[in-house]
């Protein structure tokens, strides 16, 4: 049988210090500030899991899980109508990366049906992509759409994208340029900005000129740096 909590990665890491506006240096635990967290199941293991696997299976493979959705009180009893369509989720993972402005709920889990104890789903931070190795996958990007267009000011954008795969602690460099018009009036060039660094899979750009722009971002850990995600086009009309 599997260990029971058999994890490829589980680090837990914070920023060293933060500046205050007197100049001082203070440690982000004594500010009081929540930690990143990143708990991920041997990925191995986690190919294994398929639609229909019994549960008992499961627990072979992943060992127990971190969090039981079988031991809520609201959980009909077994052989009732609602036991039927009644489905329960075990977490195997998170990353909890604590301090993005909008939490997304970034977990591995396994969703099993009541009635016949098989599993129905399985979900993954990464939409599948797992890396084979332990080096960065390249983000899958979420926003914005392709050829957006706003006419907001500030010109604020939202920039987000899945979690990249692979051993963590994780960050992303994220490349955006602006575009300006060619010698043929139809065609666009790009100059490109310095990369930008974040620590979580999201990211705000302030956008200068009422004229169209693109970005995309890669992840990098010790293991190694992703490809470039594809760019994403876009345009502010005002």
């Amino acid at each position: 049988m599997a260990s029971r909590r058999a994890f490829l990665s589980a680090t837990v890491f914070a920023a060293a210090s933060l500046e205050t506006t007197s100049g001082l240096l203070i440690r982000a635990d004594e500010a009081n500030l929540k930690k990143p967290e990143f708990i991920q199941p041997d990925y191995e293991q986690w190919r294994q899991l398929a639609i229909g696997m019994k549960r008992d299976d499961v627990l072979k493979l992943l060992g127990d899980p971190l969090e039981r959705g079988d031991h809520s009180p609201r959980m009909p009893k077994p052989g009732s109508e609602f036991a039927k369509s009644w489905a329960y989720s075990w977490k195997y993972g998170h990353l909890d990366f604590a301090h993005s402005s909008v939490p997304m709920p970034f977990e591995f889990n396994v969703g099993i049906n009541l009635e016949t104890q098989l599993v129905i789903f399985v979900h993954d931070p990464f939409g599948g992509r797992l890396s084979k190795d332990g080096s960065p996958t390249a983000p899958q990007l979420v926003t914005p759409h392709e050829k957006s267009k706003w006419s907001h000011y500030p010109r604020f954008l939202d920039f987000r994208w899945l979690p990249s795969s692979g051993e963590y602690p994780m960050s992303y460099e994220v490349e955006w340029a602006t575009g300006q018009r060619g010698v043929n009036l139809n065609e666009w060039t790009y100059i490109a900005r310095p990369v930008e660094n974040t620590n979580i899979p999201y990211h705000v750009i302030s956008f200068a000129g009422s004229n169209p722009g693109r970005l995309r971002v890669r992840a990098v850990n010790q293991k190694g740096t992703s490809v470039w995600s594809d760019y994403r086009h876009f345009e502010f009309t005002r």
